[in-house]
């Protein structure tokens, strides 16, 4: 039977391929809906008339024309929190497999399959979906939350990259294991995860209790510019030295964090009121770890608008604002007079 597992994976590629390939909804045995949709007031995005119009194109998955509506809304619509569960699952680091269905998996090899002996689970949850399975921001901001929802007779399956700087850490901080796989699970909860309402900010605010067990030393400074450095997608500034010096002379303090360990980073953003950054995962760090009273102003490349960090930012009860950084090259330039301009918008 084991060995019919491990064919799993290229069985439901094959069946992709011709069609057949069947869906988690029409699997799921149970669905329950943890936190039922919900409509909350928002504060409207901090930016400059015309910087919506030099948006060019939008990351994949966006809809510009809806960040638009979004970012000057004062209300915000959250779907609903669902947890579904299906019977017989083949879990390993590619992802999840059933006969005739399959979840957020990459293309299978033959090296997730092993080792040749693994555990049989009664009851495990699945904390990761597609994009937090590649990429550390949202594995910190969706992964991380999600694996809260597990009850206590789950495993919690979590994927813990080594290759991602601070994963380990937080991983400990939070009290997370890794458990990627393979296992066959008699019943898996999957869970609809994405909603940034009540449920996903009292998970948040857990995550963010864990962290401050143990304090960061005394330090930080109230005004922060987040350098990106060399994390993620290569994502340059062409112009970011005069960034940088511009916005030294209102008071920010360049914080690297490609350079920092984690509890340097802490202590850092502790007492953060305002943090400028261009767009990317290393932002997330703010979420866990500046007061929920800061205000974020992202630096977003105009031929990839992203609205993301307004949603975060809402649910943790952070202002936010934004820039929108014009393609030159092979890079984007700030303009830097409309960057104090942005920042003279935030409320005293």
């Amino acid at each position: 039977m084991r060995a019919l597992d491990r064919a799993r994976p290229f069985v439901n590629v094959v069946l992709r391929k011709v069609g057949l390939l069947g869906t988690l909804e029409a699997r799921a045995i149970e669905r329950r809906v943890l936190q039922p949709a919900q409509t909350e007031r928002v504060p409207p995005a901090i930016f400059l008339p015309g910087q919506l119009e030099r948006a060019t194109k939008v990351i994949k998955g966006g809809d510009l024309a809806r960040s638009r509506t979004y970012l000057e809304s004062t209300t915000v619509t959250h779907g609903e929190v669902v947890e579904y569960v299906i019977r017989d699952a083949f879990v390993h680091p590619g992802g999840v497999d059933l006969w005739g269905a399959r979840l957020y998996t990459s293309r299978p090899r033959l090296l997730d399959m092993r080792p040749l002996r693994y555990p049989e689970i009664e009851r495990a949850a699945y904390c990761m979906d597609a994009v937090s399975r590649e990429r550390f921001g949202h594995w910190l901001t969706d992964a991380c939350p999600t694996s809260l929802l597990a009850d206590d007779g789950q495993l919690p399956i979590i994927d813990v990259r080594p290759t991602w700087p601070h994963a380990m850490a937080y991983a400990a901080a939070f009290g997370i294991k890794q458990a990627q796989g393979p296992f066959r699970v008699r019943r898996l909860s999957v869970f609809e995860d994405l909603a940034q309402g009540s449920s996903k900010r009292a998970r948040y605010r857990e995550l963010r209790r864990r962290l401050a067990v143990v304090p960061p030393p005394r330090g930080g400074a109230s005004r922060i510019y987040l350098r990106r450095g060399e994390t993620g997608d290569r994502r340059l500034l062409n112009n970011e030295e005069a960034v940088m010096r511009r916005l030294e002379q209102r008071g920010f303090h360049t914080v690297d964090v490609h350079n920092l360990e984690l509890a340097e980073i802490h202590t850092a953003l502790q007492h953060a009121s305002t943090i400028v950054s261009l767009d990317g995962s290393h932002i997330t760090h703010i979420y866990y770890m500046a007061p929920e009273q800061a205000v974020l102003v992202t630096l977003i490349p105009d031929d990839r608008f992203v609205d993301v960090h307004k949603n975060y930012c809402d649910c943790v009860g952070m202002g936010y604002g934004f820039l929108v950084c014009r393609r030159a090259g092979s890079g984007y330039d700030v303009d830097l007079d409309d960057l104090e301009r942005t920042l003279d918008l935030i409320p005293a």
